[in-house]
């Protein structure tokens, strides 16, 4: 199996966090202009969720050990 380095894994994960952050906050303005008739309340639970996502997804890099952790790398590897 191969592996992907802890220092390439690390570099890797703002860039991808900050794309998928950038998707997230764009996503409420998205569907609220292409279903204008969802009542405001729908659009304010989307904007939390997708903050509650930004906000996990930020804390990542943080999480890489924690994560890698649960794995048992000699068994999982990655393909």
């Amino acid at each position: 199996g191969k592996y992907i380095p802890l220092d390439v894994l690390e570099t890797l994960c703002p860039g991808i966090a900050s794309r998928i952050g950038a998707e997230l906050d764009s996503l409420p303005l998205v569907i609220k202009r292409k279903h204008g008739n969802l009542p405001y309340e729908v659009i304010e639970d989307l904007e939390k969720s997708c903050r509650k996502c930004q906000n996990s997804i930020s804390n990542l890099n943080e999480q890489v050990d924690e994560i890698l952790d649960e794995y048992d790398l000699d068994e999982s590897p990655i393909n």
